[in-house]
């Protein structure tokens, strides 16, 4: 299964994997919480777990998607 994804999907899934990585450790954040917008040093850090996690099961970028989906809006 190599769906295309478009950009915008490409990032809300890898914040949706961080979420869950997240809840994992024990804390929640609401639904559509940005953690490629995170200051937290813990939450920043799951959001790069979410990108290498594309990077290896999709050789896809989220960083290539993340500036490409904000050049968008």
């Amino acid at each position: 299964m190599n769906k295309s994804l478009t950009d915008r999907q490409i990032v809300d899934i890898a914040n949706e994997l961080a979420r869950v990585y997240y809840k994992r450790l024990g804390y929640e954040v609401p639904f559509g919480y940005r953690f490629d917008k995170a200051s937290h040093p813990q939450e920043i850090a799951l959001f790069d777990m979410a990108c290498i996690a594309f990077d290896v099961l999709r050789e896809t970028s989220v960083m290539d998607a993340l500036s490409n989906f904000e050049d968008d809006e």
